[in-house]
């Protein structure tokens, strides 16, 4: 019998073993994934080396006890993970999965992007669910709940928590009425397929009486990336690490919580002026080339929107396509030329040329006007942004990204559509 289970214990690195060598192959190829492969090589290889001296008296005293010591390991970490999912739910086993860490602090100092010409210290913080937005442990179940999903442009980072386009949203929208929490939910660098596994993972999705998606611009960012080439697997790829769907380890609230504590520590000073000298040097230093066949592209996006629409229905949650706005046309002075950094072609870290700013103009167009047109047959709300945002340097710090005045601009043209509906 105990032969047997010593047998049968191996079965949990095999398991884990299997896992692993598929999310390497799958492009998972971190430290995690690497160190899970070695630890049940070896695991694997002295388990069976054990197994077959057994017949020597001192081995064979040595199995029941390491037996023992792996069940007992086993019913402790199920404890620890049910003890994890029921006092921290942010770290709950399975696909519900946050984005930032709870209570999160990160000051960025001297920030002279907030307020062109004027250097600020922001503060970007968390709430106790790891968003972006007030506490929703006080007066939940009166306040019209809205769920902000996006990238960047809705993540404003380098905006203070106060002035950031979602809290402007909230305070506008609950003057004189129903108080309304606006939750911000962006990730910079997200796209569509992150946008559809947030609405699958986030644990606020449940409760929000409406979801808004501020989409596009990473999109396009990653067709230019691929030179026009099908992006659909590889986003797909990404979306499946960022939120833990695989390899399936990354499921379990232990590891969720290991995550948490060797990552982001919950007081941060962050210096985001060098970023952006060296991404707008980077651009100046290349060369403009035209820009590549996007109509693979368009169709792709237009498809990811078409599941964002559907995931929607599915739920029965009303949500909102909002089209990109940016800083994009072929008339830009040599000041607003010199504040971009995207638009690269070819991989980030060694691109091949940009786009022209009338050429960027003319592809986030398409997808903006793609958007809408997906949005219009699957019967989907959507509100066009992108034609109300005026294109500046007191509206924008770069290609994409609000100002202060950027984001108020962002905030009062959602609150307008939005007002007559909410309360």
């Amino acid at each position: 019998m105990s032969t047997r289970l010593y047998l049968a214990h191996l079965a949990i690195p095999a398991f884990v073993l299997i896992t692993a060598v598929q999310a390497y192959q799958r492009g998972f190829r971190g430290r995690t994934s690497t160190g899970l492969i070695a630890l049940t090589l070896l695991w694997l290889a002295g388990g069976l080396v054990l197994f077959a001296l057994r017949k020597r008296p001192r081995v064979a005293r040595m199995l029941p006890n390491i037996t023992l010591s792996v069940l007992v390991g086993l019913v402790c970490a199920a404890i620890l993970e049910t003890a994890i999912t029921l006092i921290m739910p942010v770290f709950a086993t399975g696909l519900k999965r946050i984005q930032r860490p709870p209570n999160l602090r990160i000051q960025l100092v001297g920030n002279s992007l907030a307020i062109p010409g004027k250097r600020v210290d922001t503060v970007f913080t968390t709430n106790e669910l790891g968003m972006r937005g007030p506490s929703l442990q006080d007066n939940r179940e009166a306040a019209f709940i809205i769920l902000a999903i996006g990238g960047s442009t809705t993540e404003c980072f380098a905006l203070d928590d106060a002035t950031a386009w979602p809290a402007v949203l909230g305070n506008l929208l609950s003057r004189g009425g129903r108080p309304v929490k606006v939750e911000n939910t962006g990730v910079s660098g997200h796209t569509s397929s992150d946008h559809l596994y947030m609405l699958r993972t986030n644990p606020l999705v449940a409760d929000a009486d409406l979801i808004t998606f501020m989409v596009g611009a990473n999109d396009l960012g990653a067709a230019l990336a691929f030179e026009g080439r099908p992006v659909n697997a590889e986003l797909q790829r990404r979306a499946d690490e960022g939120f833990g769907v695989f390899p399936l380890y990354s499921r379990s609230a232990i590891y969720k919580l290991a995550q948490f504590l060797t990552g982001t520590r919950s007081e941060l000073r962050y210096d985001i002026e060098k970023f952006y000298e060296d991404m707008r040097r980077k651009r100046r230093q290349s060369r403009i080339i035209p820009l590549p066949d996007l109509r693979a592209a368009v169709q792709e996006y237009g498809e990811r929107i078409r599941r964002l629409a559907e995931e929607c229905r599915g739920l029965r949650k009303r949500c909102l396509l909002i089209t990109q706005p940016m800083l994009w046309r072929n008339d830009l002075s040599r000041q607003e030329i010199d504040a971009l950094w995207l638009g690269y072609v070819g991989p980030f870290e060694n691109p091949i040329g940009y786009i022209s700013p009338g050429e960027l103009e003319t592809a986030m167009s398409e997808f903006n006007r793609r958007l809408l047109e997906v949005a219009r047959a699957e019967q989907v709300e959507a509100f066009d942004l992108a034609a109300r945002v005026p294109g500046n340097l007191t509206v924008y710090y770069d290609d994409a990204h609000y100002t202060n005045e950027g984001a108020r601009i962002v905030a009062e043209s959602i609150a307008e559509y939005l007002r007559p509906t909410v309360h």
